[in-house]
């Protein structure tokens, strides 16, 4: 029988069926029994939204809903926004000097809005430490995936599910987007992850078994 799961947010609400071949577990559901909410959670660790498992993978998802256009999110969706930052702080300071290594460092460490990447690489992180700690503290519920993990050793999948307006849902404007954040995750988690893909409504992978429907899309309020 499949799973439906629900995954509100400011700005909408997901629906999430797993086909009967994966058992899901909502990693970071507001519940006085789960172990992310009773344990890790107070102690600054992030989380993704869902981790799901089948006989022959396991899956680490995390759910953005992001109406606003680049601009105007409060996360930057491009690490190149850093770049205008850059140049106009080097023309603040000298129109003919080059900023050095580190002083760029410097002035992507000040920018105010985080980047969705990185956001996304800590929460694969810290829910893979979680699983660690769930497995040192013997939480039944999380057994079975921190067990296909560190002990069955199934291939770990991580999916960025990103859904936008329905303009900029479609191929044109979210492929090259995706394309991007893919790579940037995928630099600083290949070596924890067999695979990472950054998908929408449009272009979920229907051979997964999960069907995604933007509810109050269709049923605006």
């Amino acid at each position: 029988m499949p799973t439906v799961l629900l995954e509100k947010t400011k700005t909408g609400i997901l629906q999430f069926e797993f086909s009967d071949k994966w058992q899901v577990y909502k990693y970071d559901e507001q519940s006085k029994d789960n172990f992310y909410e009773k344990k890790l959670k107070n102690k600054s660790l992030k989380a993704v939204d869902f981790i799901a498992m089948s006989d022959k993978a396991v899956l680490f998802i995390e759910v953005k809903y992001i109406t606003a256009n680049d601009d105007a999110c409060r996360m930057r969706l491009n690490k190149a926004l850093d770049n205008e930052i850059i140049e106009k702080v080097s023309q603040e300071i000298n129109d003919s000097k080059i900023l050095s290594h580190l002083e760029k460092s410097r002035v992507a460490v000040t920018s105010k809005r985080p980047y969705l990447a990185e956001e996304v690489v800590n929460k694969y992180k810290d829910t893979l430490l979680g699983l660690l700690a769930a497995d040192y503290k013997k939480d039944t519920k999380l057994a079975p995936y921190y067990k296909s993990v560190f002990v069955e050793k199934k291939p770990v999948i991580l999916i960025l599910f990103l859904e936008r307006t329905e303009q900029l849902n479609q191929e044109q404007y979210f492929k090259p987007l995706a394309s991007d954040l893919k790579l940037a995750i995928k630099q600083k988690t290949d070596f924890l992850c067999q695979d990472i893909d950054v998908i929408n409504t449009l272009t979920a992978i229907q051979p997964l078994g999960i069907k995604v429907s933007n509810i109050s899309r269709a049923h605006p309020t």
